[in-house]
């Protein structure tokens, strides 16, 4: 009785004690309690546990005087009475459109158009196993209209004096023999960051379950086209000739003219320069995907809203009580 009155009392309420005294049975009554006294214009509560199983055990209590209570996050093991009461199957049930003005369509469909611009823009680094095009290089400013037209005319000279067939593009000719295979680097999984964990063995087997579920609210999971960059040649190096060298051969309008000593280091210049156009584009790609995102997010608030709105009771783990933070 202590206990109950200080947590109906108290704008702050702790109460502890050994397993077996009591506390999620006052938490109970508290509850109920609470739920009686509750205007039309009261806040719902909400009811948050360390993990899953703990969360559950409260909910089923609470069901058995509040049934219409809405649980977010879609991971348990009750598929009787808490499942059915998940934000996820209780939108499945009851069909909401999307409000006036709301802010979700309009980013989903910006969403799409991002993807397929970054797509786009990556395109030349993730295909083909040649060198980069002289047309690319001219599209991202590397090189200017006449060293480009001095490219595009040389190769096609030289491939009326006889080329091998196997050597194709404009820029693959111009390099010749300076083209090297490119040296593919990666990095280890971990990236080489140690990991410290120090957390109860429950939680630790919450984590690692709910880290297998494939929850039907996740957003957070990363879904999408993969890329992989395919960069397998470049120019070869020679000692002595610098990132000055090659930008003042570069300034030549006839590229065939420039020593053939030098075309490696000039081109690994101009793949860097593609690699430096093609990043910055694809921060600010990633800048207005970042804005859609969130637009989105809020717009799926903006949808949830109007289900919980009418929901009394809300029950998520302390980890989704953080998630769900801007939604509540």
């Amino acid at each position: 009785m202590d206990a109950l009155r200080r947590i109906l009392s108290k704008r702050m309420a702790i109460v502890q004690g050994p397993a077996g005294t009591g506390k999620t049975h006052t938490s109970v009554i508290a509850i109920k309690l609470l739920l009686e006294n509750m205007t039309s214009n009261d806040p719902p509560i909400i009811l948050a546990a360390h993990t899953n199983h703990a969360l559950d055990q409260l909910l089923r209590q609470v069901s058995a005087f509040e049934p219409e209570f809405i649980r977010l996050g879609g991971w348990t093991k009750d598929m009787e009475t808490i499942k059915p009461r998940t934000l996820y199957e209780v939108k499945n049930a009851v069909k909401h459109s999307n409000p006036i003005g709301s802010l979700r369509q309009p980013a989903l469909t910006k969403l799409k158009q991002l993807a397929k611009d970054m797509i786009q823009l990556l395109i030349p680094l993730t295909e083909g196993n040649e060198p980069l095009k002289a047309t690319l290089l001219k599209k991202y400013g590397v090189i200017s209209d006449a060293p480009y037209e001095s490219l595009v005319q040389g190769a096609k000279e030289w491939i009326r004096a006889g080329a091998e067939d196997s050597v194709s593009g404009d820029i693959a000719m111009w390099l010749g023999d300076e083209r090297v295979e490119a040296i593919q680097r990666t990095m280890p999984e971990d990236f080489g960051i140690e990991f410290e964990v120090d957390l109860e063995i429950e939680q630790l087997k919450e984590i690692e379950a709910e880290n297998k579920f494939v929850d039907e609210e996740d957003h957070e999971t990363l879904k999408g086209p993969r890329i992989v960059f395919n960069g397998p040649f470049t120019g070869h190096r020679s000692i002595g000739v610098n990132e000055q060298t090659a930008l003042s051969e570069m300034e030549k309008r006839d590229l065939w003219q420039i020593p053939s000593e030098y075309h490696g280091p000039v081109y690994r210049h101009m793949q860097q320069r593609v690699k430096e156009c093609v990043r910055q584009k694809l921060r600010e790609f990633a800048r207005q995907h970042a804005v859609a995102l969130r637009e989105a997010r809020i717009g799926l608030w903006e949808l949830d809203y109007n289900y919980l709105k009418q929901a009394r009771i809300i029950g998520m783990t302390t980890t989704g009580l953080s998630e769900y933070r801007g939604l509540l």
